[in-house]
């Protein structure tokens, strides 16, 4: 058990079949030069030697715990049951396959501790081949630390950054607020982003500290979606869904009448510059509803028709 100390920052690093680049990732946070902190390696049923390289570091390390998961629950469920699993007042996730800075989180948190209003922090990002090398910059050119949550709320809820604050560190009690990553994928960390600016700003540190690989079996890059339970295929209406759960989120973010509505017209302004696309979404979610009832209403009439093997199963159960 980490003493109280200990607890500062509690970083989760969901991972699944992650043995190509993990051992590199693990010896970049045991290099941090802030030391308070615990990992929690979440092992999504992972088929390959991931839980070797886990084990071996939390047997060289007390600051490092692993937890298998039975099955793979999913790539979301993951990262939102690691959350539960810590209790830092500082919470961060960490991707398998990038790195961090010696200087990543102390950076991170002297930033939290200096702005107490923010929720989250991160630095500028480096992009970076498989084989380590760096690419350049990947400039996120978004307001994210604006003072009106309605602006930070606009930015973040917009498609025209990368999501980067992801591999940031939140303050757990903001981040707390929120309702987590929500199961519909493509856009969870994006709407999980915009939720957490309508608890305070989203801070960066001028330099390079993060390292995010670029690779074939990235999951935002490739096709690893079909690794995680339920998620073989993007879902239809995406963009139409994302738009119901921005309004969910001004309604569950506790925010002052007057303030709120503001976040709501700036929901608006959202909905009136995508319009096209979510007119699109709307009517792919509703064809795809539409099948799958159908489908399904088939599927319930051949189990009971009489004579058929289904049908007399039915009747003598």
């Amino acid at each position: 058990m980490l003493s109280q100390m200990g607890k500062l920052l509690s970083i989760g690093l969901p991972v699944f079949n992650g043995e190509r680049y993990l051992a590199q990732a693990l010896a970049g946070i045991r290099a941090q030069t802030l030391a308070e902190f615990e990992v929690v390696i979440a092992d999504n049923g992972s088929t390959d030697h991931t839980g070797e390289i886990a084990r071996a570091v939390v047997s060289a390390d007390s600051r490092f715990r692993y937890v298998r998961r039975e099955r793979n629950i999913g790539l979301v469920p993951n990262y939102n049951q690691v959350f539960a699993e810590t209790d830092g007042e500082f919470f961060a996730w960490h991707a398998a396959d990038d790195l961090t800075h010696p200087e990543f989180y102390r950076a991170c948190v002297n930033l939290l501790r200096g702005h107490p209003d923010a929720a989250a922090a991160t630095s500028e990002i480096l992009l970076m081949d498989p084989a380590g090398q760096v690419l350049g910059p990947d400039p996120e050119r978004i307001h994210a630390d604006h003072p009106d949550p309605a602006v930070r709320f606009g930015e973040l809820a917009s498609f025209r950054h990368f999501a980067q604050f992801t591999y940031g560190v939140y303050r757990r009690s903001m981040m707390a607020r929120t309702r987590l990553m929500l199961p519909f994928f493509w856009t969870s960390d994006r709407l999980f982003l915009a939720e957490l600016a309508l608890q305070g700003p989203l801070v960066r540190d001028p330099r390079h500290l993060f390292y995010v690989r670029q690779h074939g079996e990235r999951v935002t890059l490739g096709n690893r979606a079909s690794f995680y339970a339920g998620l073989a295929s993007p879902q239809r209406g995406t963009t139409w869904r994302y738009s119901q759960e921005l309004r969910r989120a001004i309604d569950h973010a506790g925010l002052p009448p007057t303030e709120q509505e503001r976040v709501r017209q700036a929901l608006r302004r959202w909905q009136v510059r995508h319009s096209p696309r979510l007119a699109r979404s709307a009517v792919s979610a509703l064809v795809s509803a539409l099948v799958s009832a159908l489908v399904s209403a088939t599927l319930h009439r051949r189990a009971g028709t009489p004579g058929s093997p289904a049908g007399a199963a039915g009747r003598s159960g």
